[in-house]
């Protein structure tokens, strides 16, 4: 009799591991089911901003940043800050929108 009450415990013990397996396996399939849900909506809601700096704020960035590689001034941060300062100072927003739709072109091309 005692050894048919540990055989039951065993199997009892084996069933609920089993169990808990099964489980823990569904539960890290939702998780990762989210976490690509997750990744696509951050995707889709970053488009808009995306274009925004690709079109607006990378082109002077990058100029900037040449012209400090060029320069190499004493205090690059301030060099570049003035720098984009005056680029905005000089440059429209629709002629940079009209250069970054140029560049599109030339590199699609």
């Amino acid at each position: 009799q005692k050894a048919k009450a540990e055989a039951l415990a065993k199997e009892k013990q084996e069933k609920e591991a089993k169990e808990k397996a099964e489980i823990d396996a569904k539960d890290r399939q939702r998780r990762k089911q989210v976490l690509l849900e997750e990744q696509a909506l951050i995707e889709n809601c970053s488009k808009p901003l995306r274009e925004y700096l690709m079109g607006n704020v990378i082109p002077p960035l990058i100029k900037g940043l040449l012209e400090v590689c060029k320069q190499q001034p004493e205090d690059p941060i301030d060099y570049l800050a003035e720098f984009l300062f005056k680029f905005a100072a000089e440059d429209k927003p629709e002629a940079r929108k009209v250069e970054a739709k140029e560049e599109g072109a030339k590199t699609s091309s």
